[in-house]
């Protein structure tokens, strides 16, 4: 990642470009467009005025202003903030994902999505829904430091990262059976019910280069969104003897009502509990996923 210059915040020339087309602005707006990234949506990056950081009519007259269509992000820095100079949008959001000092704000606006709304980092802007929070970064200082004190990922029942097929066919029983694509026994899946903190799952073992490398757990009931949501605190609090406290909840999709529970671990290893997007309004299906140390690192997001 490549850090990208301090903006401070300079007055806006008369017209503003944005998709090819000249927008008037007033030049005594609160906020500052550092760049459009390239990209198949509209993407932006703000730098907002610190003296109207403590509002929110800044960041919505941005949004206002630069989104006019169903599909439009917008991250916001503090002007004087150093922002990644990346200009295309996933490399961007690549540098973001990587930064230790996450972006002061995002929006996000996806097509057929009613509520459009903003995320703060809550621990520069305190907001008193956690709805409203960005999830952390992943290599942020205070979650580095508790997948320090948490150790190396164990045991997931009666496996553990590393094993061979057979290894894994033989601790999970008679009910285990290999499948998806094989590759001689360097690749594939095998699947057979689960325990985990008392809770039956469905479970899906997956092996790369031989080795099982990702263990997907599947829970499913039918809950409203609330009810499911403390299903999730639930499933958190049954893995904690095992495997620590996590990291807390966060709402990665804005307007929506997902959730997601993270934990690192010492050795690289991840875990994550999250809601799959809903069939219907009494969907509620809950996935583990558990990430071993040599898992692709395109999956630890």
């Amino acid at each position: 990642m490549t850090r990208g210059r301090m903006f401070g915040l300079a007055l806006l020339a008369p017209l503003l470009v944005v998709g090819g087309l000249a927008l008037a602005v007033d030049v005594a707006r609160p906020w500052h467009l550092v760049r459009q990234l390239a990209g198949a949506r509209d993407v932006y990056v703000v730098a907002i005025d610190p003296a109207a950081l403590r509002s929110r009519a800044a960041f919505l007259d941005a949004e206002k202003t630069l989104c006019s269509t169903d599909e439009c992000d917008i991250t916001f820095y503090a002007a004087g903030d150093s922002v990644p100079e990346e200009t295309e949008w996933l490399a961007f959001q690549d540098a973001v994902k990587a930064d230790p000092h996450p972006p002061l704000a995002a929006f996000l606006n996806e097509t057929g999505d009613d509520d459009r709304d903003t995320q703060f980092d809550c621990a520069r802007l305190p907001q008193s829904d956690p709805m409203d929070c960005l999830p952390p970064q992943r290599n942020a200082p205070d979650i580095v430091a508790a997948a320090q004190a948490r150790g190396p990922l164990g045991a997931i029942g009666p496996v553990r990262m590393g094993m061979t097929r057979d290894a894994v066919v033989a601790a999970l029983g008679a009910a285990a059976v290999a499948a998806g694509r094989m590759d001689g026994k360097d690749r594939g899946i095998v699947k057979a019910p689960a325990m985990l903190g008392g809770r039956r799952y469905d479970g899906f073992y997956s092996l790369v280069g031989g080795m099982l490398s990702v263990v997907l757990l599947r829970w499913h009931g039918a809950r409203d969104p609330a009810a499911c949501r403390a299903d999730g605190a639930r499933i958190a609090a049954e893995l904690a003897p095992d495997f620590g406290a996590s990291d807390g909840v966060t709402f990665p999709a804005i307007g929506r009502s997902w959730f997601r529970y993270d934990w690192r671990f010492r050795d690289g290893a991840s875990l994550q509990i999250a809601n799959n997007i809903p069939k219907s309004a009494d969907d509620c299906t809950l996935s583990l996923v558990f990430l071993g140390k040599d898992a692709p690192q395109w999956l630890h997001r």
